[in-house]
């Protein structure tokens, strides 16, 4: 079928491809070279054609041509363009060296508009925020767990501080024999040392029962 006979068709009546009801409408198709429903442009009724595809970040340039007609799962020949807009476009201009004017300048246009894609999208990566979502049950969970802990912890250092004091009075005398004066410093300054680490411990538990109370 000729690509006449194919416009006459799809141009005049209905196009699954066509956003809209007539011609010069928008296109759907990701192989149209402007994305208009125009005679010239569309991918189904131009034997010869080419355009350009953005695949995962990979910019190629597809050509139809009638030679591969009769394999139409080998109608487009696609080719693997550079990331600089002047080698891609000396890519072009190989490729479509004896290709009419109007399809060379649509496609290179086509390629800046892309680039200038991929390079604000760029620029919107690096800007963007990434939000963490938190997981209300697993937090009050572990806040529960770390109190418990800090707790326990508490009650040993508190139970040691208790010996620590009845040994500096001399409850177990008769069980530890030291050198009186040396003895004391030493029991002072151990007992001094829990009273720095409990202090803090507990004003850090009443914070995590307040905010657990807010939460509630």
């Amino acid at each position: 079928m000729s690509d006449d006979e194919i416009w006459r068709v799809i141009g005049s009546h209905f196009c699954s491809f066509r956003v809209g009801g007539k011609p010069k409408d928008f296109c759907k198709n990701e192989y149209n070279l402007t994305g208009r429903c125009q005679r010239k442009f569309c991918p189904l009724a131009n034997g010869q054609i080419a355009t350009v595809l953005d695949d995962k970040g990979k910019i190629y340039l597809a050509i139809k041509t009638v030679e591969r007609a009769h394999f139409p799962c080998r109608q487009w020949e696609k080719i693997l363009l550079k990331k600089d807009m002047v080698e891609a476009t000396k890519q072009i201009d190989d490729e479509l060296q004896y290709w009419p004017d109007h399809i060379v300048t649509a496609v290179k246009d086509r390629l800046e508009r892309i680039l200038e894609i991929h390079e604000t999208t760029r620029k919107l990566e690096k800007e963007k925020k990434k939000l963490l979502s938190v997981n209300q049950k697993f937090e009050r969970r572990e806040k529960k767990l770390l109190k418990e802990a800090r707790r326990k912890a508490r009650l040993d250092r508190t139970v040691q501080k208790e010996l620590l004091l009845r040994l500096s009075s001399g409850q177990y005398a008769d069980l530890y024999q030291r050198h009186g004066q040396a003895f004391k410093k030493a029991i002072a300054k151990k007992t001094k040392d829990i009273e720095d680490i409990l202090e803090p411990e507990v004003a850090e538990e009443k914070e995590v029962e307040q905010e657990m109370e807010l939460e509630k």
